[in-house]
């Protein structure tokens, strides 16, 4: 059974393969990029290749969830 993480992320992850994501830029602590790299099989991008003019910045703040 997958924990409620691993599920979420599963989902997300669909959604932005759906979407045609190319690229995920997800800003880490140093500390948590082993994590995100060694778990969840994240690359670091070279700044090079980051263009902040073609990105969609998404900002999501939520108060209260409820899964069932």
């Amino acid at each position: 059974m997958q924990g409620y993480f691993q599920a979420l992320f599963s989902c997300i992850e669909r959604v932005l393969i759906s979407l045609k994501v190319k690229h995920f830029v997800l800003p880490a602590a140093h500390e948590a990029e082993g994590i995100w790299m060694n778990k969840f099989g994240f690359s670091r991008i070279p700044p090079e290749e980051v263009s902040y003019e073609s990105a969609i910045v998404v900002m999501v703040r939520a108060e209260c969830c409820i899964i069932m």
